[in-house]
């Protein structure tokens, strides 16, 4: 579809990850292994056109971005609110609790604060 954006946030010697609107993708591999956020916030809601493959990610890619920086923990935001995001939290839930890393993945509620 074209280029998306990620940013990372530096600080002192731990960084966080703040993918923009992608999927799973070696633009994102390459970041997870030079920067090895100790936080990576994922738009998981598998966005999507009316046609086309999902512009977000989907279960399957958080799966890769946990498999690839286990010790990253991941923030997966951008559902339910969305009309052309076709994964619900409770998508996610279920596919996390198959795999057991339900404890190790946060699905945070609208407007939830998320401390340390």
């Amino acid at each position: 579809m074209g280029e998306v954006s990620g940013f990372i946030f530096n600080h002192k010697k731990e960084s966080i990850y703040l993918a923009g609107d992608t999927i799973w993708c070696e633009d994102v591999e390459k970041v997870l292994s030079e920067f090895k956020p100790a936080i990576t916030i994922l738009n998981a809601g598998g966005a999507k056109f009316l046609t086309g493959n999902p512009i977000t990610m989907t279960p399957k890619d958080i799966l890769k971005v946990q498999n690839k920086l286990p010790q990253t923990k991941i923030i997966a935001v951008h559902m339910d609110t969305v009309n052309h995001c076709f994964i619900k939290r409770t998508d996610l839930v279920k596919v996390l609790t198959e795999d057991q890393l339900e404890s190790q993945i946060l699905i945070p509620d609208d407007g939830e604060t998320i401390y340390g």
